[in-house]
């Protein structure tokens, strides 16, 4: 990753600078997540003396047993993404001087599930047939119908 050039300032009074926190790695105001995938939230923050970095959810729910803080809490781990972790989650960096803190969400996305297919019917050429498929997912899933590979022009109902 890259970054903007950090200056250095060398003191030679041997007296190290106090300050407040300053959150230098920012996760995106929203994450998509995908269902049972693993999730890496990474709040690294700069300060002196060394920040406390702790993790919260926006909704005040606890973490699921689940979730593993690594590297100090630097790193937020949550293993099998479901629909129940999504939502606002927080770092918050601090120590004696101040503290700061960064925000984002997670959002759920789950690929496409057959809940009703088709079957095969065997019809006389004058009878109707009436095909309905359904399927679960989020975001909510787009339908299409071919005929031998080709496109049908159909309307949703």
């Amino acid at each position: 990753m890259l970054s903007s050039p950090t200056p250095l300032v060398l003191r030679t009074d041997g007296v190290m600078g106090e300050y407040e926190p300053k959150i230098e790695v920012h996760f995106p105001d929203m994450v998509p997540a995908a269902k049972g995938s693993i999730v890496i939230l990474e709040c690294f923050a700069l300060g002196n003396p060394v920040p406390e970095i702790t993790w919260r959810r926006a909704n005040g729910v606890p973490f699921p047993n689940k979730v593993k803080m690594k590297n100090s809490n630097v790193v937020l781990e949550i293993p099998s993404f479901q629909q129940e972790d999504a939502g606002g989650y927080e770092c918050v960096a601090e120590n004696k001087m101040g503290r700061n803190t960064v925000k984002g969400r997670l959002s759920f996305h789950a690929k496409p599930q057959w809940v009703q297919t088709m079957h095969d019917s065997a019809l006389s050429i004058d009878e109707s047939l009436f095909w309905e498929c359904k399927a679960s997912g989020k975001p909510k899933p787009s339908y299409s119908w071919l005929k031998n590979g080709e496109l049908l022009n159909t309307e949703v109902k």
